[in-house]
């Protein structure tokens, strides 16, 4: 679609735009001139043209609006995994859209970002929205898109466009799909959305940023954009123009907030997720080690030692995440890393991990870390999690951290994008520097690998006795 050439106005379509332009000036909606309904050579606008009546109600419908409208499921939903509700105080919607090739240059995507502490498996997206020039319903469109993608920073590590990384997680769908339920929006069309996965998607903890947008055609069936909520969670949701036909309007990842998009007063875009806290279906546990009986799955060089509780590091972490013994980057009776000079070392487990039979793979350990981050820089004494499917050839990093924590916590490392294969797996400290080492350092407890297969299910047979 990018790159192709917009196909010069006809004459009759030159004198069409002049006919919208007097029906504006005469008395329509208020706001930035919207493209008529050919392509005209005029860009479809980011900015919504019908806004909230000041009792917070939309505008009057068309006369072919729904005669009962609802904002979608919002009643009697289960719990939600993640909840954004709709704005009660602005129901307007904002540009979001996958245009025609001629209106490639226009294309334009909103993200927002969630956050969960453990495993989520996610089988409902609800996302509320409305059409406008002229508007319509949904299923109008040629392809519904969701993406989540990961988190570099405070915005999404990839675009709809192909810039950054691919989503962790995309599925595209035609309106009519059995999964897709399309249901009355605030406008009157059908342009809430609601995606009940057949398969979930698994998320291990972090952040993440969801992305839904519709493949429409302005010339037949109008724009299409997302509702803002009045919560305030985590950072602000994000919009992209990559082919900046706006006109100034950011091409990369820039605040709702800010004024060179839509100057928002609300931070959020209202969109809900259902699902399960846990493990995927079907997982079992591949590899575990607490350290209670000993280190001979192990072998560590560096300051990487066996500590307890009772020892005089482990009685300042203590207690551990699981009995009385994990190990300890750090010098022993010490209780620092600071030997004079740079230092690092590996924790490497000497037990191959099978994973030849699992189609995910991920894994979880006790971290408590205390290191250097210094001035806000904390680039410095890094610890690494590490792979090796060339027995111990090359190493990949799979998880990484530098920022204090003071505490101990359980990380995830996902593993799948080694499902299917046997490998090693190592825990690595680097000071980098032989400065600011004096501070306590990392220690690792109960570590465990999860691998899931398909789930087979065997039918139950009833007898009558």
């Amino acid at each position: 679609m990018r790159g192709r050439t917009v196909r010069l106005a006809s004459v009759m379509a030159i004198a069409f735009f002049v006919l919208i332009l007097a029906v504006v000036s005469a008395g329509a909606s208020p706001g930035p001139l919207h493209p008529a309904a050919g392509p005209v050579g005029v860009e479809p606008t980011p900015t919504p043209i019908r806004e909230p009546s000041p009792k917070g109600v939309g505008p009057e419908p068309p006369a072919e609006r729904p005669s009962a409208p609802q904002e979608g499921r919002t009643l009697n939903m289960p719990a939600a995994l993640w909840d954004q509700p709709l704005s009660t105080i602005n129901h307007a919607a904002y540009a979001n859209q996958d245009f025609e090739a001629s209106f490639d240059a226009s294309d334009i995507f909103i993200a927002d970002d969630f956050v969960n502490a453990v495993p989520w498996n996610i089988d409902t997206i609800f996302v509320p929205g409305d059409t406008w020039s002229p508007g319509c319903h949904l299923t109008c469109a040629a392809m519904l898109h969701w993406q989540i993608y990961a988190d570099a920073g405070g915005v999404p590590d990839g675009n709809p466009w192909g810039g950054g990384n691919a989503p962790v997680w995309s599925i595209s769908l035609l309106p009519t799909d059995p999964q897709v339920t399309l249901s009355t929006g605030t406008g009157g069309w059908l342009s809430n959305v609601t995606l009940s996965l057949a398969a979930p998607v698994s998320l291990l903890p972090g952040t993440w940023w969801l992305v839904f947008y519709p493949t429409m055609e302005f010339g037949s069936c109008g724009q299409y954009g997302r509702q803002v909520s009045d919560t305030t969670n985590g950072f602000d949701a994000q919009v992209i123009n990559p082919g900046g036909g706006f006109g100034g309007w950011p091409t990369v990842w820039t605040s709702v907030q800010d004024p060179s998009t839509f100057h928002l007063t609300q931070q959020d875009f209202a969109f809900r997720l259902e699902g399960k806290e846990g493990l995927p279906p079907c997982t079992r546990v591949i590899f575990s080690d607490d350290f209670e009986a000993g280190y001979g799955n192990w072998i560590g060089t560096g300051l990487w030692n066996s500590e307890a509780e009772s020892d005089p590091c482990g009685s300042l972490v203590a207690p551990f995440p699981s009995s009385s013994h994990a190990d300890y980057y750090g010098i022993d009776g010490v209780c620092t890393y600071n030997t004079g000079a740079a230092n690092s070392g590996t924790l490497s487990l000497l037990v191959p991990v099978d994973l030849t039979s699992s189609l995910t793979a991920f894994a979880s350990f006790g971290s408590y870390e205390e290191t250097e981050c210094s001035g806000g820089n904390c680039g410095f004494d890094n610890r690494y999690v590490e792979v090796s499917t060339d027995g111990g050839v090359t190493w990949n990093t799979v998880w990484g951290s530098s920022g204090p924590r003071g505490s101990w916590y359980q990380a995830w490392v996902n593993l799948s994008p080694y499902a299917g294969q046997t490998l090693l797996l190592r825990f690595r400290f680097d000071s980098v520097d032989q400065a600011f080492n004096n501070y306590f350092g990392w220690m690792v407890d109960d570590i465990t690998v999860w691998g899931s297969s398909r789930c087979v299910y065997l039918p139950l047979i009833l007898k009558n006795y």
